[in-house]
């Protein structure tokens, strides 16, 4: 019995693409190279959104400034990525400490109990607090929003790659393959 749903012309077999509802749903190859195009873009506008969002917190009158620091994207898929162009920001607050031989260092804050913590020693207010509160938590949603892009975009090289394997052990071109193949 053919369980496959395969059509026998003479001694060829083919899978019949379009009477599976499951390989309709995979992506192209085509694709992928314009939902990684997309996916650029929105993390280009994240970083300047970013960006904008820590020059206006500098206009605040924050009692502990925050700053931008460019985290690397680790993944070894984004390797071929401009990595001063393409980053997940991270906004942090911090304060200047000056150690016993008078060298300025900063001291960062990571936690919001380590800020909680920070505003009652300086006896911070309700008002202050809040607004700690909703930078703090803006950072945190820039700081998310960039690594699930970054492990998004890890994910559609990571395909891209197995494809691009795919055709160098099979010697073939893209040119060559069927359509179902190149898109959706």
């Amino acid at each position: 019995m053919n369980t496959m749903n395969t059509q026998i012309s003479g001694m060829k077999k083919y899978l019949k693409f379009w009477e599976y509802k499951r390989l309709l749903r995979v992506r192209g190859i085509e694709d992928l190279e314009k939902e990684i195009k997309l996916k650029l873009v929105n993390f280009e506008l994240l970083i300047d959104e970013a960006q904008s969002f820590h020059e206006a917190c500098q206009d605040l009158n924050l009692i502990y400034p925050i700053v931008r620091e460019h985290l690397k994207l680790s993944n070894k898929s984004l390797a071929g990525l401009d990595l001063k162009k393409y980053y997940i920001p991270n906004m942090i607050f911090f304060k200047n400490v000056v150690s016993s031989s008078g060298r300025m260092s900063r001291k960062k804050f990571f936690k919001w109990a380590d800020i909680s913590t920070a505003l009652d020693d300086t006896n911070a207010s309700l008002d202050e607090r809040l607004l700690h509160m909703k930078v703090y938590f803006d950072c945190r949603q820039y700081f998310c929003r960039g690594r699930q892009i970054a492990g998004d975009l890890a994910e559609l090289f990571s395909m891209k790659e197995i494809f691009d394997e795919i055709l160098k052990i099979e010697n073939l071109d893209r040119k060559h393959l069927p359509s179902n193949i190149m898109v959706k």
